[in-house]
């Protein structure tokens, strides 16, 4: 019996295509044991799961109450470098782009480009790049930049700003190794979530604005993490660069799976052994994600946003996401698995 009623009971969530299929069965077949009878009905409902079954995706949709009564907005796990859109929101998810009457980001991706990072973000004085790294990692780094910067204004340049340049080096070499290209010496990740997601926008005139519409907002939270541990991060990507080259990958197919905790498990890695940088990211996720809340809350009450917000910001134990669950608004990830889904 508690068979037949958990047979049941999945039919009525299934909903009335199931109760058809079932329907037209005629019920039990002339010999055919309860066992059997029931083990054919739980095929029908697997096979109705599967017809029913979309990719799963890291994107919530978040309402003020229920839907069909307030117009949705949506909350998505995006990537600087390493995924494409396509990654992010395979179809169907994808007809959430026309959806959108607003796409909003952390902050403008034109305001945080290399060439003007160089010129902004240099060391002060009594500091030199060649002095902090040491000579071997000095020499590494001369020769991942190539020709990109004369070496008298290389020495000038803070180490958080090469350190995310160098990191992008090697997300390129994975991706590479992935489509089984050639590496180019000193060539950046230029696949980007969030590049192709505001040009997408763009392109539609859908309107795009920003969770820190001053650049420099988001930069200093970069900058309250201290030099010496973005010193230890430079020097272990040019030192150690098949583990950085690793660590990169791992986020890159973690996002393309859409596994939220493989996705944790990679973000937790990119620190490399330095497992105080780690605990100044966590803080700087959490003041990040503080200082977004009210204005995303804002902006998915009114419905119609689609959010998007680095992974690992987002899925962080106190990234957005978590926070989000504490303002009472509706919340459904769509495309999880089964058994998945918070509360």
């Amino acid at each position: 019996m508690r068979g037949i009623a958990k047979t049941i009971a999945a039919t009525m969530l299934l909903g009335a295509p199931v109760l058809g299929v079932l329907g037209g069965c005629g019920g039990a077949q002339n010999g055919e044991s309860a066992e059997e009878r029931e083990a054919r009905e739980a095929a029908l409902i697997r096979q109705q799961l599967r017809e029913s079954w979309t990719p799963p995706v890291l994107l919530w949709q978040v309402a003020e109450g229920m839907v069909g009564q307030h117009e949705p907005s949506w909350v998505m796990a995006s990537m600087p470098y390493g995924a494409t859109l396509h990654d992010a929101l395979p179809a169907p998810h994808d007809e959430i782009l026309d959806r959108a009457s607003h796409v909003v980001a952390e902050v403008d991706p034109g305001a945080l480009e290399l060439p003007a990072l160089y010129e902004t973000y240099r060391l002060s004085r009594r500091d030199r790049l060649d002095r902090l790294l040491g000579a071997g990692a000095w020499a590494g780094l001369r020769t991942e930049m190539g020709d990109l910067l004369p070496e008298t204004q290389l020495r000038t340049i803070r180490p958080w700003v090469l350190s995310i340049h160098v990191a992008r080096i090697r997300m390129a070499e994975a991706e590479a190794d992935a489509d089984q290209r050639r590496r180019v010496p000193g060539a950046a990740s230029t696949s980007s979530v969030t590049n192709e997601l505001i040009e997408f926008a763009r392109t539609r005139g859908t309107q795009t604005e920003w969770l820190d519409a001053e650049p420099t907002t988001y930069i200093s939270d970069i900058e309250a993490i201290d030099q010496s541990h973005w010193v230890l991060a430079l020097r272990d990507q040019i030192e150690s660069a098949d583990a950085a080259r690793a660590r990169m990958d791992h986020v890159r197919v973690a996002f393309a799976s859409r596994d939220e905790s493989q996705v944790r498990a990679a973000c937790a890695e990119v620190n490399g052994n330095d497992p105080e940088a780690g605990v100044q990211l966590r803080a700087m996720i959490g003041i990040r994600a503080q200082r977004w809340l009210p204005e995303v809350e804002q902006h998915v009450r009114r419905g119609g946003a689609l959010v998007a917000i680095d992974a690992c910001t987002l899925l962080a134990d106190n990234g957005l996401l978590a926070l989000l669950y504490g303002t009472g608004l509706r919340i459904q990830r769509l495309g999880a698995p089964p058994g998945t889904e918070r509360p």
